[in-house]
């Protein structure tokens, strides 16, 4: 069987030789929401808001796919009929970089970026002049948020629904909890990560999801946004209205559209994050392997397929990885005492590499990968030409579109 793989803005192929399965969810039969349809929904769920003379909008960064560019330009255009004074555009980076100039360009399209009502804010979660303290959580987290996103008279968040490592699914209050939360607000809600129900696709008893909605109500979302793309990456459903109802809405409809049954377990799993911008960097393209280790036996090969063009997005957890002697080694002596996000990321790593022989195809130097344990390979062909020939093979071409579901694993009905 001739694969293809997403690989960057391009792809990965290769001829596999082994009985090789493809995985495929319902993504593939979703059309892209209509211009029209768009239009009606955002005016139908804007007109239920009570709006103030300043707006803000809370809109993923460059590190996710673009859904700005189809959604913002129809906000902007309703609320200025309505004579909204201000409307502020605050890009949720969490604790990545800063958008380039050119990054931006492309993320927000250039009718918003020109319009004279629109004031176009990157958060920075490091600097505290910047933030306005909430509060704590019940979890003892202290809430810091984006002080110009506070302060506006009505918030709203625009966000991307996918199955998410340990938060369950992404989306909803993350965009604000977290896309414009503080570090101390990021790191504290990241370090339940090892918690039992801080798992892919789980929300009930999951801290870390428990923990994003309660800052959202902290912070007084007017109104949740939330896209599913389709197989191709376009928006297709929008689910728009109050924090948290509509959020756990995209999610069981996300449920149905993505969750996979893990019947067997295959002896290698060929996976990547589904190319640009969502292998950008490792940081990004690690978010495969979870995934790819749900179809995976105990030690088989995990392939990961990601061109890491700008690096590896995060310099203190590559930093701890090589100073580390084996994967076991990095978690025994991981520092949950004083937790920061960046390296857990380093914590989620190990845990999957002393698992499973992980073989990476990407543009990192083929010397740094060893470094950090993986088993580097020029190309997708050379990737696979030594397997086993009686070797079973799982390809999955874009895995956050995959939500496995194991079914010896289901707690209350809520998918584990």
């Amino acid at each position: 069987m001739q694969i293809e793989l997403p690989y960057g803005r391009g792809f990965q192929k290769a001829n596999v030789v082994q009985k090789t399965d493809v995985l495929r969810t319902r993504r593939q039969e979703l059309s892209a929401i209509s211009k029209k349809e768009l239009f009606v929904l955002l005016e139908s769920s804007l007109k239920e808001l009570q709006l103030g003379k300043v707006v803000a909008i809370a809109v993923p960064d460059h590190t996710r796919p673009n859904i700005t560019g189809a959604i913002l330009p129809k906000i902007v255009e309703l609320f200025s009929k309505d004579g909204v004074h201000e409307i502020r555009v605050c890009v949720g980076t969490g604790l990545h970089r800063a958008p380039t100039h050119s990054e931006m360009n492309d993320l927000i399209p250039a009718e918003v970026r020109n319009h004279a009502a629109v004031n176009i804010m990157v958060h920075d979660a490091m600097d505290d002049s910047k933030l306005a303290f909430l509060g704590y959580t019940s979890f003892k987290t202290p809430v810091w948020i984006m002080r110009n996103y506070y302060e506006a008279e009505t918030k709203i968040a625009l966000s991307l629904v996918e199955a998410h490592q340990f938060a369950g699914f992404s989306g909803g209050a993350k965009a604000v909890a977290v896309g414009l939360g503080g570090e101390k607000t990021i790191s504290g809600n990241h370090s339940k990560l090892v918690q039992p129900n801080a798992r892919m696709g789980v929300i009930q008893n999951n801290p870390v999801r428990e923990e994003i909605d309660e800052i959202g109500t902290m912070v007084g979302i007017d109104l949740l946004i939330n896209v599913v793309l389709n197989a191709d990456g376009y928006p297709s459903k929008i689910f728009c209205g109050a924090h948290p109802t509509s959020h756990r809405e995209a999610c069981e409809f996300l449920k149905t559209l993505s969750g996979v049954e893990v019947e067997e377990l295959y002896d290698v799993v060929i996976a990547s994050p589904g190319g640009h911008p969502r292998d950008t960097d490792l940081y990004q393209a690690q978010k495969a392997l979870p995934v790819a280790e749900a179809f995976c036996k105990p030690s088989g090969t995990i392939i990961l397929v990601a061109e890491c063009t700008t690096g590896y997005g995060e310099h203190e957890y590559v930093k701890l990885l090589k100073e580390a002697d084996s994967p076991e080694s990095l978690m025994e002596n991981f520092d949950f005492s004083h937790f920061k996000v960046g390296p857990h990321k380093a914590y989620l790593l190990a845990r999957t590499l002393s698992r499973y022989e992980v073989r990476m195809v990407s543009a990192l130097p083929s010397d740094e990968l060893e470094s950090l344990f993986f088993i580097p390979r020029d190309n997708l062909e050379k990737a696979v030409e030594d397997l086993p020939h009686d070797a079973r093979v799982m390809v999955i071409s874009n895995t956050s579109q995959v939500i496995p579901v194991k079914l010896q694993e289901k707690v209350g009905g809520e998918q584990r």
